[in-house]
């Protein structure tokens, strides 16, 4: 009887366990979260997360942004031939577009070490991609004995620079979570990952005096980036709790 009474014990024990870790495990339950951050330069980053603290997926663009400049200086080139002096004056460089954007893939999990802090850890796949490319516009003055507002007296030309690159990379991510509140998170994160680079610069020029040749260029590297504290992602982060 003494047995059987400390059997029905241990089982009774053993199903309240379970009960109470299933009651757990479903008020952890899944959530899906948005989220916005930046490195402190002038790229962001979007980001959307599912899951859970054990286990959760996510997506990022990242190295998103945008710019164009535009600048000019003067300065002077003299001809080897002495009787025709050859001035630059006022070159100006066009920027009108410069774009960054890059797509990564991270699962992972959350440790926490109390109720505001956590470890976050995981592995990434993910790629790069930019594009920027600028014109510069170049008038010489190619007679210097004549009068130099008469536009007879120049040749104009202009180079066009492209850059692109591509940037496939594996690595992992880590770092640190703070939880404000039940819906905001903020994470401050670095992303160690091994990287292919192939990259290419065209340069084309339209004829002028002085006019540089047109090039094409390709150039491939390997690398192993993001272990700077300095380059940490820092991303504000809403959570919405899945029913």
């Amino acid at each position: 009887m003494y047995k059987l009474k400390l059997s029905i014990s241990v089982l009774l024990f053993v199903l309240l366990t379970n009960s109470a870790s299933a009651q757990d495990s479903t008020q952890v339950g899944k959530f899906h979260e948005l989220g916005v951050g930046s490195n402190g330069s002038s790229t962001f980053n979007l980001r959307y997360q599912y899951g859970n603290d054990n286990f959760f997926y996510r997506v990022s663009l990242l190295n998103l942004s945008v710019s164009n400049n535009n600048s000019g200086t003067s300065y002077q080139q003299t001809s080897t031939n002495a009787n025709a002096a050859i001035s630059q004056t006022n070159p100006s460089t066009l920027t009108p577009i410069n774009l960054g954007c890059g797509l990564n893939f991270i699962v992972g999990k959350v440790k926490a070490l109390n109720d505001k802090i956590g470890i976050s850890m995981g592995l990434l796949g993910g790629v790069n991609i930019a594009y920027n490319s600028s014109t510069n516009n170049y008038s010489y003055l190619i007679n210097s004995l004549g009068n130099p507002n008469n536009s007879a007296n120049y040749s104009n030309y202009s180079t066009t620079v492209s850059n692109a690159s591509y940037n496939p990379q594996l690595g992992m991510v880590v770092g640190l979570r703070y939880k404000l509140n039940k819906h905001f998170f903020v994470f401050a994160e670095i992303t160690p990952t091994l990287n292919y680079t192939l990259a290419w610069n065209k340069s084309v020029s339209t004829p002028g005096v002085n006019t540089p040749a047109n090039t094409l260029k390709y150039t491939d590297t390997y690398a192993l980036n993001g272990l700077a504290l300095s380059n940490a992602m820092v991303t504000l982060q809403y959570r919405i709790y899945k029913n």
